[in-house]
């Protein structure tokens, strides 16, 4: 009962901590391009609509976030504000993850108060307040992720029933409804399962996980197939593309590293044994395995790591069985038995060495900008213009579209599906749509017409951007402004000439003020 106790008021004080941790981030900012992407779709399943990108179009998957989605579309739905409820789902995941982080590792683990609370904290500062307050469901994501790694602990750890294997069946299922990498995700904690266990008892494992996935996974499969048309999500399909991304495996090195640089040790302790040894390859199958597999899909809006945080969890929740007998197999003296000399430098250089790792992670954390994109300031203004039926082709296709409200078609493909099964937008398709306003993210100018440049997305970028330049300056389009902070990072803005608001919304475009440059003012065009 004491221990019980014990472990409240310790969970109690890591929500509260968690809590006092957020007012070192930026609440008072709008959403991220991708997070705005989710939170249309959201609004859309909110009002009844079905998952849509365009009200009154076909179903259109262009999330990777399909259960964060569902839920914060149900939140909105009893009346919450949209981005109240992102934020609320994201905050809320969160701080359940990290109680969990330090009930699990109190509970499997069979640790001490401090090593389980540290941990836990050493998670509660990590970068899953920054997500959620540019409004990303990636908190939302790793909850299920130490659910199902948690479950898989519990087998690995002899918790053996058909109520463990099924609940570590159920759980790495909802990982995979919460983002699609989760799948793969689920089949390399299977694999570290089975690695642990005997040939009967990995049987047991298997064949539970088997049949859930094969049941109710491949129910809602077929079930997803019917309603978009197509087995896989759109940015699948355009940010993998069957290709081999060895820049998106680098950064996923690098944060890999940053999130689990601490618990390095721990995995080099385990060659201290055989059974440790085997136990540390056992954790280590999810965490390189989730690093390795990166390499399948390009690296863009990775903001902060948010693909790589999934490892983080699963470090912070394998390290502390790796080193629990350090002390005994070396044969180190309890605190206890040393002269108070011995003992005060040993607690100092472990505070030093605590503190000092806490705080390099909150630095780290802490990476957030209050910078205000222009996107978000043009989309409140032609929201002014949202009940007229206009449509806009633009290839920043999060907040323009979900503040503005127009009929949106993503250049990119993300959320088109011609886009992302043909491989890029034609002129054919744009003189079908005829849109009202033209944008995209270009890296040349009025005054560097000729940057060469090719951004993060290489050369299919700019040849989307082309398509849409020859289709603006051939089909009697104005150009309203050309902003960046840099004439090599821009964005171009066109409005047709046709538009019974052409002229007003131009001078609008123009006239909003920002740090950034207009380009288009600076060398307009004959």
């Amino acid at each position: 009962m004491k221990t019980r106790l014990e472990d409240l008021i310790v969970s109690l004080a890591l929500v509260f901590v968690t809590i006092l941790f957020s007012c070192f981030f930026n609440f008072n900012v709008h959403p991220i391009e991708d997070a705005a992407i989710l939170m249309r779709y959201a609004g859309h399943l909110a009002q009844g609509h079905g998952v849509v990108w365009n009200v009154g179009e076909p179903p259109v998957d262009g999330v990777t976030d399909f259960l964060f989605v569902i839920v914060v579309g149900y939140v909105h739905f009893l009346g919450i504000g949209l981005e109240m409820a992102a934020r609320a789902v994201t905050i809320g995941a969160h701080l359940i993850t990290v109680v969990l982080i330090y009930l699990a590792i109190r509970l499997i683990h069979k640790s001490g108060i401090l090593a389980a609370a540290l941990s836990a904290l050493y998670f509660a500062l990590g970068p899953g307040l920054l997500y959620a307050s540019v409004y990303f469901g990636t908190p939302f994501f790793i909850l299920f992720v130490t659910l199902a790694w948690i479950s898989a602990l519990r087998i690995i750890h002899r918790y053996n029933s058909a109520s463990t294997y099924f609940a570590f069946s159920i759980c790495a299922l909802l990982m995979g409804l919460a983002r699609p990498e989760g799948v793969i995700v689920a089949v390399l904690m299977l694999i570290a399962v089975c690695f642990m266990l005997g040939p009967n008892e990995r049987k047991h494992a298997f064949c539970y996980f088997l049949f859930v996935f094969l049941l109710l996974g491949g129910a809602y499969f077929i079930w997803r197939w019917y309603y978009f048309g197509y087995p896989l999500p759109n940015p699948f399909y355009k940010k993998g593309g069957g290709h081999l991304y060895l820049r998106s495996l680098l950064t996923a090195i690098n944060y890999a590293f940053e999130f689990c640089f601490p618990i390095i040790p721990a995995f080099v302790l385990a060659f201290r044994s055989g059974r440790l040894l085997k136990l540390a390859q056992c954790y280590a199958i999810p965490i390189v395995g989730s690093t390795c597999m990166w390499i399948l899909l390009s690296n863009e809006m990775n903001f902060a790591g948010r693909f790589q945080y999934l490892i983080y969890p699963l470090g912070l929740l394998s390290w502390y069985p790796l080193v629990a007998s350090v002390r005994v197999d070396y044969g180190f003296p309890l605190l206890r038995d040393l002269d108070c000399r011995n003992r005060f430098v040993l607690i100092a250089l472990a505070i030093f060495i605590s503190s000092s790792l806490l705080l390099l992670r909150m630095q780290l954390s802490v990476v957030g900008s209050s910078y205000r994109d222009r996107n978000y300031d043009i989309a409140y203004m032609l929201s002014d213009y949202a009940d007229k039926g206009y449509t806009m082709c633009t290839t920043e296709a999060g907040l323009l579209p979900f503040y503005s409200k127009w009929r949106s078609i993503d250049a990119w493909g993300l959320n088109d599906s011609k886009i992302a099964h043909s491989g890029i937008i034609t002129q054919e398709y744009l003189e079908s749509i005829k849109p009202d306003l033209i944008i995209w993210h270009g890296y040349f100018s009025p005054i560097a017409p000729l940057s060469g440049r090719t951004g993060d997305l290489g050369p299919a970028w700019n040849q989307m951007v082309e398509e849409l330049k020859l289709y603006a300056e051939t089909n009697a389009y104005v150009l309203a402004g050309v902003f960046g902070t840099s004439p090599y990072d821009t964005r171009y803005y066109y409005v047709a000439q046709g538009n019974s608001d052409c002229k007003e919304i131009v001078a609008r475009i123009r006239s909003l003020r920002s740090s950034e440059v207009n380009y288009a003012l600076l060398h307009p065009s004959p």
